[in-house]
């Protein structure tokens, strides 16, 4: 009889367990699930699960070019959007280590053409909690009529940011801000006098041997990079232009599934100062966010609890770009979603994913008859409603409903009622909501179970 010799990896792909004393890991209904998203809300992209470095799930669906028709591949790289805030963060913490700069210093020591001094009491630590104050990319003006499809230069960039009135003082309230990580990277170029890319290429993606990682300019060809497509409807089209100056260091970022998870994993095993880590996930001095998670150095922070481990995680989107990645840290595993189309659900998937490691019977999408409306009952719910500094319009066109958060894409609302409508793509429920007289005073938006009350404006 032959013996074998069976490496970690492979051992945990045939006994198919996510852990010790955790139910196995049923691959099949992850790959039916995946494979109906896919269907249902045109999931396109790479699904990867490893532990402690070993991949126990790894499956590309959808194309990375419907142009050619050429099939995804778990190799291709995605733009990653907001995932890059965490190489930013740990960047500043490796600068902080160095001496170069403190968490405590105040911007002003970067930009003496400050002269509010509201504006010159925000420090590099409130930057990176998003307790700066500092708006998200919708306080700058004209930012998605415009400025957001500009290669705008790195002083006008700096400039459109401290133009912008500040939401609350700092360190007074948590409110994320993608504007709050430019000037971090910003701040890092001065500090080392090198440009961001060749910052996150030195210290992080070359000691980590991260080959499909790296600065997005908009104009250098990527190998390996799929095409980015935006869902409008039951329509897919190409995904729109978004010029990343203004994203640098907070959405400027492409990488593969595999890059992310050694990424990911190297946050476990020693390769960073511990001090550093510990100062990455420390939430201690932080305000919970909008969706209750609290926000470290760079990660959201979900606590656990319900059957729920703890997690630290980041999503990422943008035109052609849906993405997260989450990483536990008591049985260093992590998870990974790509997509190269906008909007997907992705904290959806992810939630779906959990419960299907879990054990419980897959959350496949749920169904929904599509009623038809006049005109004129669409026109009725059409408007701006706004709940916690959010802001969601409904538009409708051609007999169709649609919404649209902040300066998310739109997404189409299927009707399921004469007030009830479900938004495949996005995974979000809407009803609708009446005073006595029939007249519409706001809706409840649901997702992932959390529902929100929107009032019209």
């Amino acid at each position: 009889m032959t013996i074998r010799k069976i490496t970690c990896a492979a051992l945990l792909m045939l006994v198919g367990l996510t852990g010790v004393g955790q139910p196995a890991m049923d691959t099949a209904a992850i790959h039916t699930y995946f494979s109906t998203q896919q269907e249902q809300i045109g999931f396109s992209g790479v699904v990867r699960i490893t532990r402690r470095g070993d991949a126990l799930y790894e499956r590309a669906y959808g194309l990375a070019s419907h142009e050619l028709g050429t099939p995804m591949k778990t190799t291709d790289v995605f733009r990653i959007a907001s995932i890059s805030k965490p190489f930013t963060a740990m960047l500043t913490l490796l600068a902080c280590k160095e001496g170069l700069l403190r968490e405590d210093d105040s911007i002003g020591r970067f930009y003496p053409q400050l002269t509010d001094s509201v504006w010159r009491g925000i420090t590099v630590r409130q930057l990176l909690t998003h307790r700066s104050g500092i708006p998200h990319n919708d306080g700058i003006a004209d930012y998605w009529r415009e400025k957001a499809f500009l290669p705008l230069d790195r002083e006008r960039c700096v400039s459109e940011i401290f133009a912008m009135e500040l939401g609350s003082s700092p360190g007074e309230k948590s409110h994320y801000s993608s504007p709050g990580y430019f000037l971090l990277a910003d701040i890092l170029e001065q500090v080392y006098n090198q440009s961001y890319a060749a910052l996150v290429s030195e210290k992080i993606t070359v000691p980590l041997a991260l080959g499909s990682t790296g600065v997005y300019d908009g104009r250098a060809i990527v190998p390996g990079m799929v095409t980015g497509y935006h869902q409008l409807g039951n329509r897919l089209m190409l995904a729109p232009h978004r010029d990343p100056s203004l994203m640098k260091g907070s959405g400027n970022l492409y990488a593969s599934a595999g890059d992310l998870t050694d990424w990911l994993s190297s946050l476990g095993n020693g390769r960073w100062p511990e001090d550093v880590v510990s100062k990455l996930f420390d939430v201690r001095s932080t305000i919970p966010m909008a969706n209750a998670d609290r926000y470290g150095y760079g990660f959201y922070y979900r606590q656990g609890g319900d059957g729920q481990k703890p997690a630290w995680y980041h999503g990422g989107g943008t035109f052609g770009c849906s993405a997260i990645a989450v990483w536990y840290p008591e049985d260093q595993t992590s998870i990974v979603l790509l997509s190269n189309v906008s909007v997907i659900p992705v904290n959806r998937l992810w939630a779906d994913l959990e419960n299907i490691l879990n054990g419980s019977t897959p959350n496949l999408p749920r169904q929904y008859s599509n009623a038809q409306l006049t005109d004129s009952a669409l026109n009725r719910l059409a408007g701006t409603y706004t709940a916690q500094g959010m802001e969601l319009s409904v538009v409708a066109h051609q007999g169709q409903l649609y919404a649209k958060l902040g300066g998310n894409p739109l997404f189409e609302l299927k009707a399921t009622g004469t007030r009830a409508f479900f938004g495949p793509k996005a995974g979000v429920y809407v009803t609708f909501q009446v005073d006595s007289l029939g007249n519409i005073t706001g809706l409840i938006a649901e997702r992932d179970g959390k529902p929100v009350t929107f009032e019209r404006k």
